[in-house]
């Protein structure tokens, strides 16, 4: 039997212990550069922080549903790219294994030079978040990025109450508070704002499908005032296409209060994304919308 020198036996040894630590507990956590942001909008709820400075700079962006029952996790980056693009990722929590997800990788509209990554996480994907002091995100190509997190459990607080309030604004529970007489009403069947063509190029390559719950927000003169995902497909890009398609075709008449002047309200429904068997063809009536 061949002995081993005590030197390589130790560096044996220091190289199964870096293997066996996940990458985010080997790389030191990026210090924030700022203070927690929480933004009580009229129709959504968002917190943000800024990590890092100039071409360096990282923002942390976290947005839930106007129903809670999503949470999107976006990093905003310097930079350009081409075509808004599907790619894999994953996000470790603290020194939890990495949990894969989906996001969806484009850039920001305006003057600057912005990229965001997005991903859509169940409140249970995103519960760790909730009092974690470290976060890993890998997304596609780009350099994975690890945030000292701070001050979570009342980052997530706020957004807790900021959607009750929300809830509130928008008559969420108008069927048993009495709020609403009529709610608001598709100009168009939900089903025929879809086309073939609308299903996304990178999720026909991977063959994916999906299906995916929506909220709209409707204010009183009938405008979409937000679009959220409260159930996600598992896949980015199915989930963007769908309120990309509502926010750029969809019309209202809005909904009708107790005291019969228009009123706020939500409209939720279903989508199904289904690619026929064998075929890189959708079919056209793959969407189903169902409003409440």
């Amino acid at each position: 039997m061949t002995a081993f020198p005590a030197a390589l036996r130790r560096l044996t040894a220091l190289l199964l212990l870096a293997a066996a630590i996940p990458a985010s507990a080997q790389e030191a956590p990026r210090p924030p550069a700022g203070k927690w942001v929480v933004d009580f909008a009229p129709s959504q709820c968002l917190a943000s922080r800024l990590y890092g400075t100039g071409e360096d700079a990282v923002t942390l962006l976290v947005k839930p549903s106007p129903l809670g029952n999503v949470v999107q996790v976006a990093l905003i980056t310097k930079g350009r790219r081409g075509d808004a693009e599907q790619v894999a990722g994953a996000i470790s929590v603290d020194d939890r294994a990495p949990a894969d997800a989906s996001f969806l990788a484009y850039n920001l509209e305006g003057g600057d030079k912005q990229v965001v990554n997005v991903a859509n996480l169940s409140q249970q994907a995103f519960a760790p978040l909730r009092q974690a002091t470290r976060v890993h995100i890998r997304a596609g190509a780009r350099p994975d990025v690890t945030l000292q997190l701070t001050q979570m459990k009342q980052v997530t607080d706020a957004l807790d109450t900021c959607v009750a309030d929300l809830q509130t604004v928008w008559n969420v529970d108008s069927q048993s508070n009495g709020t609403i007489r009529q709610y608001a009403i598709p100009k168009r069947q939900f089903i025929n704002l879809f086309t073939a063509e609308d299903y996304p190029s990178t999720a026909i390559r991977q063959a994916q499908t999906g299906d995916l719950s929506f909220v709209l927000l409707i204010d009183e003169k009938g405008a979409l005032a937000d679009c959220t995902i409260d159930q996600t497909s598992g896949v980015a890009s199915l989930d963007a296409q769908s309120c990309f398609v509502f926010r750029t075709r969809a019309k209202f008449t809005p909904a009708v209060g107790a005291d019969g002047q228009p009123a706020k309200s939500i409209l939720k429904g279903i989508i199904h994304w289904v690619l026929p068997g064998g075929s890189t063809k959708p079919k056209r009536k793959y969407a189903e919308g169902v409003e409440e």
